[in-house]
Parts: structure tokens; C-alpha cells; sequence
């Protein structure tokens, strides 16, 4: 069974992604996306078309980065087999490799490699429901914090006016 590995540097406004085969040999350039289903959609297409080429089956990993990984995540689980790594797993994995600079080029490489040599244990959130739930209970607890500081702030400038 081949596989084609990709791994996907995640940030706030777009992605990084790099295709790498079983030996390490990069495929094609690295590969942008934006936070949007078009973008997506279009990398799906051309994943799809190069695993095709290549008879091998795409496995995706990416960097659970704040929040901004859920989106892709999300649209790219259902076609894929997904893993996400923790930052520091990639920085620990990327260390063992002696690099000058940090890019999001050679993050989404780094990750790819991890893929190929399967090094960190991947963490998995197959029941979708539940990982929604779990992140509106997060937000509905940060509103709640949040309104009560704006209640302690107004109360304690009740008295200058």
C-alpha cells in the first residue's frame, strides 16, 4: 500500500501544504490554501488527481493551531484520513532535523515527514458532534467570563461618574 503524504501547516488566514511520497521526494510545489470551500475544494481535486497518478492513498496531517484547524479539518475528514499533530510534536520532530529558518513551507514539510515515518501518536476526533459541543461550551464559557468582567469594570467605574 502507498501512501501519499501530506502534511498542512495551519494559520490564521491561509495554509500551507506539502505532498510528500513514501521516499521523502517532494510533489509538486507547495500548495496554498485560504479558509474558504472553493480553496479547499480545489486542493481536494488536485490531491485526488495526484494520488490517482500515483496509485497511493492520501493520509493528511496537520497542527492543531488555536482554533484555525478546526475549519479544514472538518471539510477534509470526511474524504481523508486525518491527524493532528501538537505544535510542540512538530517542533521536537523538526529538532532532530538541523534547519536554519522557520517557515510555513518547511512546517508543512516537517509534517509530511512525521506522516511518512509515523513518529508522533496522532490524535483523532472521529465523533464530530461531540467536538462541536465541546468547542460552543468552551466559547459559551469565555462569553460568561468576559460578561463578568465587563460587570466588575463597570461596577468599579460606577463611582467616577
Amino acid at each position: 500500500m502507498t501512501y501519499l503524504n501530506i502534511g498542512i501547516d495551519v494559520a490564521k488566514n491561509s495554509h500551507q501544504a506539502c505532498l510528500v511520497d513514501e521516499h521523502g521526494k517532494q510533489i509538486g510545489k507547495y500548495i496554498r490554501l485560504e479558509n474558504s470551500r472553493s480553496s479547499i475544494e480545489s486542493f481536494r481535486e488536485i490531491v485526488e488527481a495526484i494520488a490517482i497518478k500515483m496509485n497511493a492513498i492520501p493520509r493528511i496531517g496537520m497542527e492543531a493551531t488555536g482554533i484555525y484547524w478546526y475549519p479544514i479539518y472538518n471539510a477534509l475528514s470526511d474524504w481523508y484520513e486525518m491527524n493532528l499533530y501538537n505544535p510542540s510534536q512538530i517542533r521536537g520532530f523538526a529538532q532532530v532535523n538541523i534547519r536554519g529558518t522557520k517557515t510555513d513551507k518547511i512546517d508543512a514539510k516537517t509534517i509530511a515527514n512525521m506522516m511518512r515515518f509515523g513518529e508522533a501518536p496522532k490524535t483523532s476526533f472521529e465523533d464530530k458532534n461531540r467536538m462541536e459541543i465541546k468547542e460552543y461550551s468552551r466559547f459559551h464559557f469565555k462569553l460568561k467570563s468576559e460578561l463578568i468582567n465587563l460587570k466588575r469594570r463597570f461596577l468599579r467605574n460606577v463611582h467616577v461618574i
